[in-house]
């Protein structure tokens, strides 16, 4: 169905922007802007988070770009349950890491909030995907 290819092409577009700002300055710490990478690598280096916790940071911040990208393929090949599963976890995931930084002392930059926003169309859209899907409107 034509507009449930448009569906899973607006819900990957729209993470593929919340990927994106993941280097868009998230907080402020004097005169530096950070991206949400740069806060992961100074909380590093200012030994703010344990071992495990830098780890598992790491790995949730290549999740969420593997699955953008699996998403991307997903819709390549007409696949919009699978784009809507991979994708439905990237907007809470997003409002975490956001609310994690604006919870720190730093001051929170504008790409915190607008990757959290892009990340929650994502996953609206992608729920609407499989609302589409279920009632038959798309492939499985």
């Amino acid at each position: 169905m034509k507009t449930g290819r448009h569906l899973h092409r607006a819900a990957v577009a729209a993470a593929a922007g919340a990927v994106g700002l993941l280097f868009a300055p998230w907080g402020r710490s004097g005169e530096v802007g950070r991206s949400s990478i740069q806060l992961l690598r100074s909380a590093t280096v200012l030994d703010v988070l344990s071992d495990m916790e830098r780890i598992a940071l790491l790995l949730l911040w290549l999740a969420v770009i593997v699955a953008v990208a699996g998403a991307l393929v997903a819709s390549s090949w007409g696949r919009p349950r699978l784009v809507a599963g991979l994708l439905i976890p990237l907007g809470p995931t997003l409002v975490f890491a956001a609310l994690v930084v604006n919870r720190s002392p730093l001051n929170v930059e504008w790409g915190a909030g607008a990757s959290a926003t892009l990340g929650l169309t994502a996953s609206a859209l992608a729920g609407l995907i499989f609302i589409s899907s279920a009632s038959g409107g798309g492939r499985s």
